[in-house]
């Protein structure tokens, strides 16, 4: 009888949204370590919790970079989100496309409405390779060598492209902010570098760093330290570069200088590319909530939003004037935990706990060493290990490609890792 019942097209619009008290925009690390560590606060229910994630499967992004360079294993950068995420929490595969703050509502690709009483924004910054012409098309291509460290089958492309690597032209780009993992589209050159020296082809390649900046990082201590490192590598530095189209099939890259607005076209044999980056449309194309550069617009302390007090906002997707890290990432979720439970408990803002600007960066540098940045707000270093930690450091090395991946799946799921 139920199979004769005609299918009907109900519209939301005609029914109350689906409320829940906290919602969350984003399933990556953002959104599980603040889930993660709110379920540890006192007068939380999980059944008021709703996290918003179109992927099934959640991954380490951060790790990519270790298999861009040959030494981990792409499997063991993934996991399913049902085995991370409490089930006792409401988990929603459907994609967000639009928020309405002034409503407190959030409406799903299916039409299925959701109201909140706050929501957190942690969809981070998506690859946006409209913005290179012909880049996705030799990112498919079995034929092109161009990968990238910024996608799970990317970076495994491009660590089989270095395998098979003869000599020639190799290329590296970095794009202006914003963009994910400060500091490694420069570890995945030094480590290429160093494969390429072992496999006997060095004298006969040529390396290049491209990127559109003026400055190799945002800090002058750890700045002079990388230049070093790439004269001592012989790898070519240019700055105001902008890639703009990658001819696949004659293995053509057009830069365009950024300052005269000249373009050059490049034969190359091996290419690893960072593509611009950009938040998801519903925050970049709604003004009320994303700043001119398409960033949630919040403040960069309390990460409260600067409009609509019950949104909030942490990681890649938010325009904090800092580095985008993991380590970033980290150290703003326990402040945002702090604020909305105090806030939903009723104290409010008063004496709100404040970010400092704190982020890192693990730059592998091969010879199994690796220079950690960390610094804060208005370039303060603030450095864990060491006041020298611009040196190349083995310890750190083996510290990160060991522990860092057991960390991030037994303890962040569990809010342990504060």
């Amino acid at each position: 009888m139920l199979s004769r019942i005609p299918y009907r097209n109900f519209s939301s619009t005609k029914f109350t949204p689906i409320h829940t008290q906290v919602c969350v925009v984003g399933g990556g690390t953002s959104g599980l370590n603040f889930v993660s560590q709110f379920l540890h606060q006192r007068g939380v229910k999980r059944h008021q919790i709703r996290v918003f994630e179109p992927s099934k499967h959640h991954f380490d992004q951060f790790s990519w970079s270790m298999v861009s360079g040959g030494f981990y294993d792409a499997s063991l950068t993934v996991k399913k989100n049902s085995d991370l995420y409490s089930k006792w929490i409401n988990f929603n595969n459907s994609k967000i496309v639009k928020i309405d703050p002034k409503r407190s509502v959030i409406q799903t690709n299916d039409g299925v409405e959701y109201s909140y009483e706050h929501l957190i924004i942690a969809s981070g910054l998506e690859c946006d390779y409209s913005q290179i012409k012909g880049a996705q098309e030799a990112l498919e291509s079995v034929e092109c060598p161009v990968g990238t460290m910024y996608d799970y089958s990317y970076a495994q492309k491009f660590n089989e492209l270095v395998k098979e690597f003869g000599g020639g032209r190799a290329i590296f780009t970095e794009p202006s902010s914003p963009f994910k993992s400060q500091g490694s589209p420069q570890s995945i050159a030094y480590l290429t570098e160093e494969r390429i020296n072992k496999k006997g082809v060095r004298s006969t390649t040529n390396f290049e760093f491209r990127n559109e900046s003026t400055e190799l990082y945002p800090h002058p201590k750890y700045t002079q330290s990388l230049e070093r490192m790439l004269n001592a590598r012989q790898i070519q530095y240019i700055q105001n570069s902008r890639l703009v189209e990658i001819k696949p099939t004659s293995q053509v890259a057009v830069f365009e200088n950024i300052q005269t607005k000249v373009k050059e076209e490049i034969r190359f044999d091996l290419a690893h590319i960072t593509p611009p980056m950009k938040t998801a449309d519903f925050i970049k194309n709604n003004p009320e909530i994303s700043d001119n550069s398409g960033l949630v617009d919040v403040n960069p302390q309390t990460l409260q939003h600067k409009r609509y007090n019950n949104i909030w906002a942490l990681g890649d997707c938010a325009n904090l004037p800092t580095a985008k890290t993991f380590g970033a990432i980290m150290s703003q979720t326990p402040i945002l935990v702090k604020n909305i439970s105090h806030v939903l408990s009723g104290q409010g803002l008063i004496v709100p706990y404040k970010y400092s600007g704190y982020t890192s960066s693990p730059i592998f540098v091969g010879e199994g060493k690796l220079i950690l940045t960390e610094h804060k707000y208005n370039q303060e270093v603030c450095e864990t290990f060491s006041k020298q930690q611009e040196r190349p450091s083995s310890l750190m090395f083996k510290g990160i490609k060991k522990f860092y991946p057991w960390f991030y799946w037994n303890w962040m799921p569990k809010g342990l890792w504060i």
